[in-house]
C-alpha cells in the first residue's frame, strides 16, 4: 500500500513537472509572437520616389544617365549586339535605381520561367555587376529574368559565380510586344559602402540572350586586359543618407523527429526553439553579424552522392546563410583547379553551432576583414572554431593577404597560418602566390607542414595559359579548410583556346589541354593527370565536350592507372527540355587499405529537365558507377541514386516542392515536401515533411523485412521576419 503511493505521488511530480515544462514551452511560444509582432509593427519599409512596377512613368526617369553601347562578350568580343539593350540609372536618398529596356526580334521566343530565387540558369536575364570595394577581384551582382525573378550572389575574376549570399532589392519585370523592360531598386544599405558626400561606385551591365547563346556587356570588354571586372563604369550619387546596418531576425521552428528502432517508434524531437540573428553596421562598410541558437538544419537535403571506394571525403557545399556573406573574402592567390587544397575556409566543418559572430567588411580604404568565431556542439567535445583574414588592396586587382584559422577543444587543436597574393604584371600577365603552414597537436602527438603554391596566368581574346607549383606536405593538416590529399607535389599546366566560328550552327571551338605532373611525397613515385579535349558551343546556350584522360595514382605505396574516356552535354532542345550530363568509361583503383587493386569501369551523371508550364519544373536526375577488378574481370559493385525534383511557383514569392530519391545501392527511400514562402530574404515561412524507408530493417521480432518500409518521420515549421531599420 505504501509503496502504491509513492508510485502515486511520484507520478503526480511527474505530471506537475510535465505541466511546469509545458507552461515554460507557452511562455516561450508567446514571447516569440510577442517579439515577431513588435517587429511586424515598427518595421520600416525603404521611402522610394520610384515605384518599382516595370513601368518609368515617374518624372525622375528623365533626368537619369543612360547607357546604351553594348558590346558582344560571347561568342566573340567586341562586336554590335544583335538586339538593343537601354540602361537608366538614377537614385534618391536610399535607393540606387535601373530602367532597363531590352529590345527583342522575337518576343515570343524570350526564354523566362516563373520560378523561385538563384534559379535562372535557363533564362534570359539582365544583370547589374557592381564593384564596391574597387579591388577588381570579386563584384556583387543583381541579376533579373524578363518576370523579374531575382538571382543575385558574388561573381569573381573568371567569371565564377557564388550564387549564396542574398541581398535585399526589389524588381519587376514585362514581357513587350518589342521584348522585355525591368524596373529594379536595390537599397545603399544593401551595398556596405564607404559614406561620403559623393559616392563613387564602379559597375557594369550584362545581358543574356539565351536562344542566341549571345551575352551583351556595357563596358565594352577590352581584351587586353584579362580580368573584365577590372573594366568598369565609374557613377557618381550624391544626397545619399547615411545610415549603418541594423537588421534582427526572429525565428521560431518546431521539429517532431520519430525513428523506427527494432519495430518501435521512439520520439527524437519533438520541441519548439527561438533563435536571433543580428547585423549590426558598426561603419557603412564594416558589418558585425551574431546569431544565438540558430536553425542551421537545411531546408533541402544535399543530393545524394556515391559515398563507397573513395580516397578523399566527399564535398558539400554551404548553404546556411549566415555564413555565405562574405565568402569571397576567404578566396586565396594562387588557387588552381585539380591541386589538393581547394579551400582555406569550408564552414561546413562547423556542423552544430550554438552561436556565431562574423565582422565583414573593410577598414578604411585598402584593407578588407573577414572573422568568425564560433563553437561545435556536433561532437563529445566542443569545437571552438575561430577564423580570421585581413587583405590589403592594392591598383586594379593586385592584393595580400594573410590568414589565420583554428579548430580547439580541450584535448586538441588545429591552426592555421599563411599568407597570400596576386601580382598583375600587365593586362594579361598575372601571378598568384600562396604560403600556409598548420600546426596540429592531438591524441597521435604534435605535427607541422606546410603548404605552398605559385601560378602564373596568361590570358587574352582566344588564350588562356596557366603554369605553376604546388607542395602539400605529409603533416600538413586543415580542420577548418578542405583538403583531399596530403603529401603531394604537382605541377600544373593548363591551356584553353577559343575560336569562333563563321557558322549558323556551331558557334565557337574551345580546345583544352589541362596536365598535372606530380611526385607522392610517401612513396617518392610520380603519377600524372593529362586531358585532352573538345568544347563545341551551339545556340540555345548549348554545349558538348568529349576527351581523353591519361592518368595515373599511387596509393598505398602502388601505381595504378586511372585514364578514361569521357564526353558530356548541356542541351536546350526548346523552351520546355533541357538535358545535362557526363559519362566516362576507363580505369579505376579500389581504395582498400589493406588491399588495393586495379580495376575500371562506368561513370555517368545525367539529368533531365521538363518545363512545361513556365511556373512548374520537372527534374529527373541519377548518378551511377560500378566496377570490375582488372586482374580477373570479377564485378565488385555497381551504385545508382535516381531523383525527382518537382517545383511548382505559384507567385515569385510562394512555392510548393517535393523531392524523391532512391538509392539503390543501400534500398534506402528519401522523400521530402515543403512549402516556402519568401517575401525578402530573411522573412520565410515554411512548412516541411520529410519520410525515410528502407529493406530489411528489423522488427520488433529482429526479424529482417524485405519490403521497403518508414523508418523516419520528420515535421517541422519554420518562420523569420526581417525587422530593418
Amino acid at each position: 500500500m505504501k509503496n502504491k503511493k509513492r508510485e502515486e505521488k511520484m507520478n503526480s511530480n511527474k505530471n506537475t513537472a510535465r505541466i511546469e515544462i509545458n507552461v515554460m514551452k507557452n511562455k516561450v511560444q508567446i514571447g516569440i509572437i510577442l517579439i515577431f509582432s513588435f517587429f511586424l509593427v515598427t518595421s520600416s519599409i525603404y521611402a522610394q520616389q520610384i515605384n518599382v512596377d516595370g513601368i518609368f512613368d515617374e518624372s525622375k526617369w528623365q533626368d537619369a544617365i543612360e547607357f546604351s553601347d553594348f558590346k558582344t562578350y560571347k561568342p566573340d568580343i567586341g562586336y554590335n549586339a544583335s538586339e538593343s539593350t537601354r540602361v537608366l540609372v538614377t537614385n534618391d536618398s536610399l535607393n540606387l535605381y535601373f530602367a532597363i529596356i531590352c529590345e527583342d526580334s522575337k518576343p515570343d521566343k524570350i526564354m523566362a520561367n516563373l520560378t523561385n530565387r538563384d534559379n535562372l540558369k535557363n533564362d534570359d536575364s539582365f544583370t547589374i555587376e557592381i564593384d564596391i570595394e574597387g579591388s577588381a577581384s570579386s563584384n556583387i551582382f543583381f541579376r533579373a529574368n524578363p518576370l523579374g525573378i531575382q538571382e543575385d550572389g558574388v561573381i569573381s575574376d573568371g567569371e565564377d559565380e557564388d550564387l549564396n549570399p542574398d541581398k535585399i532589392w526589389y524588381s519587376k519585370g514585362i514581357i513587350t510586344d518589342n521584348g522585355y523592360q525591368l524596373e529594379i531598386a536595390i537599397p545603399f544599405q544593401s551595398l556596405r559602402f564607404k559614406w561620403k558626400q559623393v559616392v563613387e561606385i564602379k559597375m557594369g551591365f550584362k545581358r543574356k540572350i539565351f536562344r542566341k547563346s549571345e551575352i551583351v556587356v556595357f563596358p565594352e570588354y577590352k581584351p587586353e586586359v584579362s580580368n573584365r571586372l577590372m573594366q568598369r563604369e565609374t557613377l557618381s550619387f550624391s544626397n545619399i543618407k547615411k545610415r549603418k546596418v541594423l537588421e534582427i531576425i526572429p525565428s521560431v521552428t518546431y521539429t517532431n523527429d520519430e525513428k523506427l528502432e527494432n519495430g518501435k517508434w521512439d520520439t527524437k524531437q519533438n520541441k519548439i526553439e527561438g533563435g536571433i540573428t543580428g547585423k549590426i553596421g558598426l561603419t557603412s562598410d564594416l558589418i558585425l553579424d551574431l546569431t544565438y541558437n540558430p536553425d542551421f538544419s537545411q531546408v533541402e537535403s544535399d543530393a545524394g552522392q556515391i559515398d563507397i571506394n573513395l580516397r578523399n571525403p566527399l564535398f558539400f557545399a554551404e548553404k546556411r546563410p549566415f555564413f555565405q556573406e562574405g565568402v569571397e573574402l576567404f578566396n586565396y592567390g594562387a588557387r588552381m583547379w585539380n591541386v589538393p587544397l581547394e579551400y582555406i575556409v569550408h564552414t561546413r566543418n562547423i556542423v552544430d553551432p550554438i552561436y556565431g559572430v562574423k565582422i565583414t567588411g573593410n577598414l578604411r580604404k585598402k584593407y578588407s576583414i573577414a572573422s568568425i568565431v564560433s563553437s561545435d556542439e556536433s561532437s563529445e567535445q566542443t569545437d571552438h572554431y575561430q577564423i580570421f583574414r585581413l587583405r590589403r588592396k592594392f591598383k586594379d586587382d593586385n592584393f595580400l593577404g594573410i590568414t589565420y584559422t583554428g579548430k580547439e577543444n580541450t584535448i586538441a587543436y588545429n591552426r592555421l597560418v599563411g599568407l597570400d597574393g596576386l601580382m598583375r604584371i600587365n593586362g594579361n600577365n598575372t601571378i598568384g602566390y600562396n604560403f600556409f603552414r598548420s600546426l596540429t597537436n592531438d591524441s597521435t602527438g604534435f605535427k607541422s607542414g606546410n603548404n605552398f603554391g605559385v601560378c602564373y596566368n596568361f590570358k587574352n581574346r582566344f588564350h588562356d595559359f596557366s603554369l605553376g607549383y604546388s607542395q602539400t606536405d605529409k603533416d600538413f593538416d586543415t580542420q577548418v579548410g578542405y583538403i583531399n590529399r596530403t603529401g603531394l607535389q604537382v605541377i600544373p599546366i593548363q591551356y584553353n583556346g577559343n575560336f569562333v566560328l563563321d557558322s549558323s550552327k556551331i558557334k565557337k571551338i574551345g580546345v583544352w589541354i589541362n596536365s598535372r605532373q606530380k611526385r607522392d611525397m610517401y612513396s617518392n613515385k610520380y603519377e600524372q593527370w593529362t586531358y585532352a579535349g573538345l568544347e563545341l558551343y551551339f545556340k540555345n546556350d548549348s554545349w558538348i565536350w568529349f576527351g581523353k584522360t591519361f592518368a595515373s595514382e599511387i596509393f598505398q605505396n602502388e601505381k595504378f592507372k586511372t585514364g578514361n574516356y569521357g564526353g558530356g552535354y548541356y542541351l536546350q532542345f526548346n523552351k520546355h527540355i533541357y538535358a545535362e550530363g557526363y559519362i566516362s568509361w576507363g580505369n579505376k583503383i579500389y581504395y582498400d587499405e589493406v588491399n588495393p587493386y586495379q580495376g575500371y569501369g562506368w561513370v555517368a551523371d545525367h539529368a533531365l529537365l521538363f518545363t512545361p508550364t513556365n511556373q512548374l519544373k520537372i527534374k529527373l536526375s541519377g548518378i551511377y558507377s560500378n566496377f570490375y577488378r582488372s586482374s580477373d574481370k570479377e564485378f565488385i559493385y555497381d551504385y545508382t541514386i535516381a531523383r525527382l525534383h518537382t517545383t511548382y511557383q505559384l507567385n515569385k514569392y510562394l512555392f510548393i516542392r517535393a523531392i524523391g530519391e532512391y538509392n539503390f545501392f543501400k534500398e534506402s527511400l528519401n522523400s521530402e515536401f515543403l512549402i516556402s514562402f519568401t517575401y525578402i530574404p530573411g522573412t520565410v515561412i515554411q512548412l516541411g515533411y520529410n519520410l525515410n524507408a528502407e529493406r530489411n530493417l528489423m522488427n520488433e521480432n529482429y526479424i529482417p523485412n524485405e519490403d521497403l518500409q518508414v523508418n523516419q518521420k520528420l515535421l517541422f515549421f519554420k518562420a523569420s521576419y526581417l525587422f530593418n531599420r
